[in-house]
């Protein structure tokens, strides 16, 4: 066990273990930020926890220790193990020749670490998978051998084997030793099952779509996104968001309130009607944000199909969700990229609508959304004009 080896400090002093690296957790639950202190009041975050199977060879046994609650802290130099924990399963004791071994209960020595000059101990690890033909023993020192001979069985078959459980589930009976006998072969892929997706789905998958309308303006998809924890910088915490089934031409409206939604659909179809355009029909949500008096009766008079999608079933209203959730996660990558405080969701919304119509779109493999709508090819080269991002600029005037 030479290779990829990585080190913890042995520390009585923390009040939990503290993993650096995400990959070596075996089970993983993300937190909230949790402020932890360290020497010379330097303060740090953690933000996950779950369990690492650690492997640590000695004197041609292998030992895997299972450390639960193990804080996910990316940015702390150091991984630190509790030796509070383990006072019931392991015993520790400072030896000579500035040395410190890590014993089971029934005495057998697991680890070896070398002191450092901050007189903490320094204890190598390893996170792979045991070799073949090793001895293998756990924390209570319960021994058993691996054969080179052994015949190990894919992932795949396992999968089928056990009825389908997951292979997380599979992964953790493994890593934690929960069962016998579980010869698998570790470097085996686990491909997606297809039994599992058909027998799981808690619906069946709705069909493709019999087609999409040709003539812009005439089926428009539309759904309230919202309320949004923190106000916006001009304190609003919804938008309305409206999608030409046509053109895929995106456009969206800001709220204060979700009853301000039906008015700026029946202003949407003025400003259609102004255009040019012929509105015929409207896909949206059963909510009652659109379940308005003053809607359906400008609908049935001006003959504009109202088609609701049926109670507690949002997916029927696909296209508009996933425009909803593109746009949200092109607005927190631009957040996130600048550094920039929350409130300004607004702002990166609006932008991400522009440049989602500025943009190539398999629904249109030959034209962007904006020249499908406007008639006319854009151009994009203001976009880099500044030296900071362009939205930031715009103050979101081009959202309309």
């Amino acid at each position: 066990m030479t290779d990829d080896l990585f080190y913890w400090l042995a520390d009585s002093g923390t009040t939990s273990h503290i993993m650096h690296r995400y990959d070596a957790f075996t089970t993983y639950e993300p937190i909230k930020h949790i402020p932890i202190s360290g020497i010379g009041g330097i303060r740090t975050h953690a933000i996950g926890k779950g369990t690492v199977v650690l492997y640590s060879e000695y004197k041609g046994y292998v030992h895997t220790l299972h450390l639960n609650n193990v804080l996910h802290v990316p940015n702390n130099k150091n991984n630190l193990f509790l030796i509070g924990c383990w006072e019931e399963q392991l015993r520790w004791q400072e030896a000579r020749y500035n040395s410190m071994n890590l014993y089971s209960a029934n005495g057998t020595t697991i680890a070896k670490g070398r002191k450092l000059s901050n007189k903490l101990y320094k204890i190598p690890f390893k996170l792979d998978p045991l070799p073949a033909n090793m001895t293998v023993a756990n924390a209570k020192g319960e021994s058993k051998i691996q054969s080179a001979n052994a015949t190990t069985i894919p992932w795949e078959v396992w999968h089928k084997h056990f009825g389908h459980i997951s292979y997380t589930g599979l992964q953790n009976l493994l890593c934690l030793d929960l069962v016998d006998g579980l010869n698998v072969d570790t470097q085996s892929p686990k491909p997606d099952c297809v039994a599992c997706t058909e027998a799981k789905l808690l619906r069946s998958p709705y069909g493709p779509t019999s087609g999409r309308e040709t003539e812009p303006g005439k089926i428009m998809h539309t759904n309230l996104w919202g309320k949004y924890d923190i106000a916006s910088i001009n304190s609003n915490r919804y938008y309305l968001l409206l999608v030409d089934d046509a053109t895929q031409y995106v456009a969206i409206h800001f709220l204060k309130q979700k009853s301000q939604a039906a008015q700026k659909v029946i202003e949407y179809i003025a400003y259609l009607k102004a255009q040019g355009k012929s509105p015929c029909g409207i896909q949206m949500d059963c909510g009652t944000e659109f379940v308005n008096t003053s809607l359906q009766n400008l609908c049935n008079v001006q003959g504009i199909d109202l088609q609701m999608t049926a109670p507690y079933l949002p997916s029927q209203n696909g296209v508009a969700k996933h425009m909803n959730r593109m746009l949200e996660e092109l607005a927190r990558a631009m957040l996130t990229g600048e550094k920039l405080p929350e409130f300004l969701w607004e702002l990166t919304i609006g932008h991400a609508t522009y440049l989602w119509n500025l943009s190539y779109t398999t629904a249109l493999p030959t034209a962007t959304p904006y020249r499908a709508w406007h008639g006319q090819k854009p151009n994009v080269s203001h976009l880099c004009e500044f030296g900071t991002p362009v939205w930031i600029l715009l103050q979101g005037q081009h959202v309309q």
